[in-house]
Parts: structure tokens; sequence; C-alpha cells
């Protein structure tokens, strides 16, 4: 029987506010204004601001890559976590980068859609499939090694056992 309570691993994916067109927003005509595009440096800036929320809740991050409008993550949590984890990663990240920005606290400010993605990772294939996937995301946008950027995710990425996958999580 399928327990809410037990770990499994998730690939979770949010993308910048309006960076992509939504059915909601063709059915209601929504006008698409411009859309947050990181910069190198900026993205290593989201990338710590993340970092520091992972290591301070000791979240398992398996794997990450950020892409100028978009977030890939691998993660080890229960599924009823999910959405909290992912909320508060984004209000966080949202808030200091705000700060950086010099954005007055009382200016309407979106730095993320309101949704994100997450898919269950059922088989070792899959994780596999999975991590090359995340890996080598900025290969398939042609976007370009960020050394910098790769120390940041190494130092977030959570040390997990192989067994782990044998072990059904």
């Amino acid at each position: 029987m399928f327990s809410k309570n037990k770990e499994k691993i998730f690939h979770i994916t949010w993308v910048t506010y309006n960076s992509r067109v939504s059915e909601r927003m063709i059915k209601y005509k929504i006008k698409k204004w411009e859309w947050i595009y990181f910069s190198d440096e900026q993205e290593i800036l989201i990338t710590l601001y993340i970092k520091d929320i992972v290591k301070k809740d000791k979240l398992k991050v398996l794997a990450y890559n950020i892409c100028k409008d978009h977030i890939h993550m691998l993660l080890i949590c229960k599924e009823d976590e999910i959405s909290n984890i992912v909320r508060k990663l984004k209000w966080k990240s949202s808030q200091k980068y705000k700060k950086y920005l010099w954005i007055n606290k009382e200016e309407k400010f979106s730095l993320w859609a309101q949704k994100y993605n997450n898919s269950f990772i059922e088989t070792s294939d899959k994780f596999i499939e999975t991590v090359k996937y995340i890996k080598n995301n900025r290969n398939k946008h042609e976007l370009q090694t960020n050394k910098k950027l790769q120390c940041v995710i190494n130092d977030m990425i959570y040390i997990y056992d192989e067994t782990l996958l044998n072990k059904g999580l």
C-alpha cells in the first residue's frame, strides 16, 4: 500500500514569473509581461539562497540545476512535504533576491511563477535518467558551464548511499 509518510525521490521544477505562457493565461487573455532571465552571477546568487535553505533545513537534494529562467531539483522527501518545501524555497529566495535588487518591501514583486511541477521517481533507471537530465540541462539550453555555480551546487548536494535506490525509496 502507498504511504505518504515514506520518503521518496521527486523531480521538482519551477520557473520565473511570466517566463512561460500557461493555459490559464491564454484562456483569460492575460498579458504576458517581461520576465526575469538570470545572468550567470544571478544564477549563482539564487543558488546560494537556495543552498542556505537546503543546508539549514537539512533537505536531501540529490541533483540541482538552474537555467536562466527555471530550476530543476531532485529531492528526497515525503510526498506531503513537497508543497511546503517548494513554497519555502521559492518564498525565501524571492525575498532575498528582492533585497538584492533593492526593491522596496511594499512594492509588489514576483520572482517565481505560482505553480511548480513534480514527478515521483519510481525506478533506479528513471533515477539515473533524471540525474543525467538535470545535470545536462544547461547543455540542452545551450548555456555555458558556470564553474562557480557548479561549486555551489556541489556543496548543496546530499551524498547518498547507492543502496537507497534498492530500498524502494
